[in-house]
């Protein structure tokens, strides 16, 4: 009879652990409550924004989804064109605080259909409490499209979480864009800070909304600003997870993005007004 319980105690406390690690290995339901990094061995699938602050910002680190820009090519505050363009991520959480991801597939379709420049980030968390989380971020630019040679960012994200219901992103980027705009082979460098902060609320335990709003100091000269707001339903538990997302952003002041609007071979250039964002993100736990 003691072996047995002694038995019976064991198998328990085995079931507890191997429920324990499932769950830290699980991506939580409620946006409201996720960490800055991805669990360990979990695999995200980006056809959305992965978050709508810092990797959703900026000249690097944004451009996930399904997107539909108007731009205004001649600075008459009207969009004179529709930029259609998609960016499909993957991500891997190395551990708990360690997450690696690419923009693999970012696709200019409309107009002039070309591969934009292909990106891959790491982010790590330092700093990772029941409240708030801390990291460092980077970003490379490869340089798979003309005229953007490369590009670097080194980024610090913070998330805030107030309890179940809301969720704070924010943070500071420098991006240094390298550039042969006219092709005589000489280098021309750009810097950039970035200031974006989303925040959002868990109406239920699947449902959420939120804003978010941004400034841009484009090479230290010039100030852009984006403000919009996002949506999102989550499908399924623990894996795979779904997030159905929506979002729009206006932009105003000097706001541009290189190789996604249409300008004299399509150099740096136009001014974007606004955008529709439609995709999901999908979570297998491996």
């Amino acid at each position: 009879m003691r072996r047995t319980w002694s038995l019976l105690v064991v198998g328990l406390i085995a079931l507890a652990a191997t429920t324990a690690s499932a769950q830290n290995r699980s991506v939580r339901t409620r946006w409201a409550q996720r960490s800055l990094t991805m669990p360990s061995q979990v695999l995200r699938l980006d056809l959305a924004p992965p978050d709508h602050a810092m990797l959703d910002s900026g000249v690097l680190g944004e451009g996930y989804g399904f997107r539909f820009s108007g731009w205004d090519d001649d600075g008459d505050g009207d969009p004179d064109d529709v930029v259609v363009i998609s960016g499909v991520g993957l991500a891997y959480g190395i551990t708990s605080a360690f997450e690696l991801g690419a923009k693999v597939l970012p696709v200019r379709f409309h107009p002039d259909p070309d591969y934009l420049d292909l990106e891959v980030y790491g982010r790590f968390a330092f700093v990772r409490t029941r409240v708030a989380d801390m990291g460092f971020q980077l970003n490379v630019q490869l340089p798979t499209d003309r005229p953007r040679m490369g590009g670097v960012g080194a980024a610090m994200p913070i998330r805030i979480r107030m309890g179940e219901v809301g969720r704070l992103d924010f943070g500071i980027e420098l991006e240094t864009l390298f550039w042969d705009i006219d092709g005589d082979d000489e280098l021309e460098v750009d810097f950039n800070l970035d200031l974006p902060i989303a925040l959002a609320f868990s109406v239920t335990e699947r449902f959420y909304l939120g804003g978010h709003f941004g400034l841009l100091f484009a090479d230290f000269d010039r100030v852009s600003l984006r403000g919009g707001g996002h949506v999102g339903y989550t499908v399924g538990r623990r894996t795979p997870l779904v997030d159905f997302t929506g979002a729009f952003n206006f932009y105003g002041g000097d706001r541009y993005h290189y190789g996604y609007a249409r300008d004299a071979g399509w150099r740096p250039g136009g001014l974007r007004r606004w955008e529709i964002i439609g995709g999901l993100r999908v979570h297998f736990r491996l």
